[in-house]
């Protein structure tokens, strides 16, 4: 059977691209399994919210907020995508994910946080070695940490580096510090102090090749890579820029508001420092999902947004969370297992 590649579904509103990406999944995509239930799927699309420049001070509310309510997203921005959230090492979160757009953004260092958290979670309990060789052993690393730090991280980090080089970097951490400090950048920043109108495009990719490739984080950024790139007239002076992403998968459906409120932050402050406007946001998906009781309407959450970011990145709040439960799971288990394979080499 055929497949129908290439679409492209343009709109001027949040809330008119959704309703088109959702009519054009519903009139050309494919019925499938998925583990979430099945679907409708279209593959290869482009969703485009353009003239953004034209329409920031005219948009209505129920336009730009079709699905959560400006207050829900606000609250999504300060969680998850702007740098008040902190950076990774730090303890004072309420909710605890394996990753944060914030993290892959503002505090992007290839992962490099989460090994510091690490170590001083372990230096704060008195570990001199790291003498994890069991499965009870991490599992009792977990039940120590889990109120600060998410247990796929903890595994996550081992089946990174190893036991001798984290018990390199728990015996001299300031070496991991210094690490740290050369890898560290916020991108969002570096891009509008470095954007030239004469380059092609800026470029940056949240993803962490040695966290996100092992299968062992649950939740990965699904939101793969973002570029800048300059606008010009017809005498090619610079007039704005348009940004575009990779988006894997991509929803015709809540989460998908949430995706354009990133950019719309991220462009406002590349604008900021540019003086360039936002044109355009175009989204690049390999596939566009539509569940199928939504051909009709704009789907309206049924979970509050904090339910909802929790349960699509694998988030938890501590004192709601079962710790034995967890590691009783089957997946942690297999998880522990290929963990232990590196740290017993």
């Amino acid at each position: 059977m055929s497949t129908q590649t290439g679409f492209i579904i343009r709109g001027e509103t949040i809330r008119e691209v959704l309703e088109s990406a959702r009519d054009a999944v519903y009139k050309n995509g494919q019925r499938i399994a998925t583990d979430r239930g099945e679907m409708q799927v279209l593959h290869g699309a482009t969703v485009i919210l353009e003239n953004i420049d034209r329409h920031t001070q005219t948009i209505r509310d129920e336009d730009r907020y079709p699905h959560w309510t400006k207050a829900d997203e606000t609250w999504y921005l300060r969680t998850f995508v702007r740098p008040e959230f902190g950076p990774p090492e730090d303890s004072r979160h309420e909710i605890i994910f394996p990753f944060t757009y914030a993290w892959r953004s503002r505090f992007h260092d290839q992962g490099w946080g989460h090994v510091l958290k690490l170590i001083l979670l372990l230096q704060n309990l008195n570990y001199s070695e790291v003498p994890f060789t069991r499965k009870e052993d991490i599992d009792q690393l977990v039940r120590e940490t889990y109120r600060q730090f998410h247990p796929d991280l903890v595994l996550a980090v081992f089946n990174w580096l190893g036991k001798q080089n984290l018990q390199e970097f728990l015996i001299e951490p300031e070496q991991l510090k210094r690490i740290l400090n050369t890898t560290r950048r916020d991108l969002i920043k570096q891009i509008g102090v470095q954007f030239n109108p004469s380059q092609p495009h800026a470029y940056f990719s949240t993803i962490y090749v040695h966290l996100d490739s092992e299968e062992i984080l649950e939740k990965t950024p699904v939101y793969e890579s973002i570029h800048v790139a300059p606008v010009f007239d017809r005498q090619q002076n610079p007039v704005g820029f348009d940004i575009y992403h990779v988006h894997h998968p991509f929803y015709a459906d809540t989460v998908s508001q949430l995706e354009f409120a990133h950019d719309l932050e991220w462009g406002r402050e590349i604008a900021e420092a540019t003086g360039l406007p936002l044109r355009q946001i175009a989204v690049f998906t390999p596939r566009l999902y539509l569940y199928p009781e939504t051909k009709n309407h704009i789907h309206s959450p049924s979970l509050d947004i904090q339910s909802y970011l929790m349960t699509n990145t694998s988030g938890y709040e501590p004192a709601r969370l079962d710790i034995e439960q967890f590691l009783g799971l089957k997946n942690y288990g297999r998880k522990v297992l290929q963990v232990l394979d590196k740290l017993n080499l």
